[in-house]
């Protein structure tokens, strides 16, 4: 009886410590958040690797949360204006980002993503759905206009592509009605 009264006791301190349970309410959270977004939850190997981000990524993200659509896609120098003719757009939520061009789910791409606004230029990195980095990517934010500069090799260095770098550019402006 003595070791049940201690082990009573020690569940009643755990669940009054909280047991940790912050980290994983906030995991539930961001995963039935992207959940929603997307249609997918955050896979495990990704929860495991979830920390919130620094007060400045905090606050870009923040502005960044929403729906936006393409005005401008360039890759490898060429413009591809079929992309902004068939909606391509970019929703972003938390920690994830969905591409997707019209209605076509084959053509509909589910991405984590990180930033670094400290840097100059601003970075990103994306990551896939698996938890493998899928990308690497500057940015900048000027209002309802986002300009992405992205790659899968090397960090583009500048906001700009020419034929044969690899580098693709997506000048996205704010869907109407979301907010700033």
């Amino acid at each position: 009886m003595k070791w049940v009264g201690r082990g009573l006791a020690a569940v009643v301190v755990a669940c009054a410590a909280g047991c940790g349970s912050d980290s994983y309410e906030s995991q539930f959270n961001a995963s039935l958040q992207q959940l929603k977004a997307t249609g997918q939850p955050i896979p495990r190997s990704m929860q495991m690797q979830t920390t919130a981000p620094s007060p400045e990524a905090a606050a870009e993200i923040e502005k960044l949360k929403g729906t936006w659509k393409a005005t401008s896609v360039q890759k490898d120098g060429a413009d591809h204006p079929e992309y902004v003719r068939a909606g391509m757009q970019t929703v972003f939520t938390d920690n994830s980002m969905t591409i997707s061009v019209g209605d076509d789910a084959a053509a509909k791409t589910n991405s984590f993503y990180r930033l670094d606004p400290t840097k100059n230029p601003k970075e990103i990195d994306l990551i896939d759905s698996s938890g493998q980095p899928s990308g690497k990517g500057i940015y900048a934010l000027d209002g309802d206009k986002l300009t992405l500069c992205t790659s899968t090799a090397d960090r583009p260095t500048s906001l700009a592509t020419k034929q044969g770098d690899g580098l693709q550019l997506v000048v996205l402006k704010r869907a109407q009605g979301e907010k700033k």
